[in-house]
């Protein structure tokens, strides 16, 4: 219209309010909307807690604890048939065994109002040469320390994730996730530096044979970000 307001010029933004027990298929409808958010099972404050993000008052700091698949065929369908169930995935079942396929939204995955850069304060080294006595699961074998800066205009946290490469054999997926701490509220320009560490356990894996966990040998990856 040549004398319309802007609000007649142009459809108000569609924001899609998910509250799911879990993972959802998002393709269909998620291409068409402005901004989706997911708080899955939520409680008696969750319509305050959405009026808080969506008015912008609280900046969203939340991370997928799972992946949204493109499609249902990407998820290990339920045994149905009679007599024992056959899982033969191992250890690649869930958010795992998606990593590096196309997915709708990865594992750990979420948008914020502002945005965070990362960079290492040191540079960490893991190699692991000889093996621990076997009790101690939880002694410290390795400190990583990441500056993070927010770079955005808004005031925010960000959660910070830890993610091991094991050696190969190790036969572990890709990715393991080790650890994870969100920053207090960072001002636009302000760094806070987040410490995470690395115990025993961390760089082990479960041995059938010895019925306990087993330290890696080898060079692990150190992978952190958002």
């Amino acid at each position: 219209k040549r004398n319309a307001t802007p609000l007649e010029r142009a459809p108000p933004p569609l924001v899609v309010l998910a509250m799911a027990p879990g993972a959802i298929l998002t393709s269909g409808w998620v291409e068409h909307a402005d901004a989706a958010a997911v708080l899955f099972l939520g409680g008696a404050q969750s319509g305050h807690a959405w009026a808080d993000v969506l008015l912008g008052r609280t900046t969203p700091s939340g991370k997928l604890p799972l992946t949204l698949p493109l499609t249902e065929a990407d998820t290990v369908p339920p045994c149905e048939d009679p007599g024992p169930c056959q899982y033969s995935e191992g250890l690649h079942v869930g958010w795992r065994a998606l990593i590096d396929r196309p997915v709708a939204f990865p594992f750990g995955f979420g948008l914020s109002f502002t945005t965070f850069s990362f960079e290492w304060v040191a540079s960490p080294t893991l190699v692991v040469a000889r093996a621990a006595p076997r009790d101690g699961l939880g002694s410290n074998l390795a400190d990583v320390r990441v500056a993070v800066t927010n770079s955005g205009g808004f005031l925010g946290r960000e959660t910070v994730q830890l993610y091991l490469g094991y050696p190969e054999v190790a036969e572990e997926p890709p990715l393991v996730l080790r650890g994870f701490v969100q920053t207090r509220a960072l001002a636009p320009g302000e760094t806070e530096v987040v410490a995470m560490s690395l115990s025993r356990r961390d760089l082990s894996i479960w041995s059938e044979a010895s019925s306990g966990w087993e330290l890696v040998l080898g060079e692990f990856t150190v992978h952190v970000g958002s």
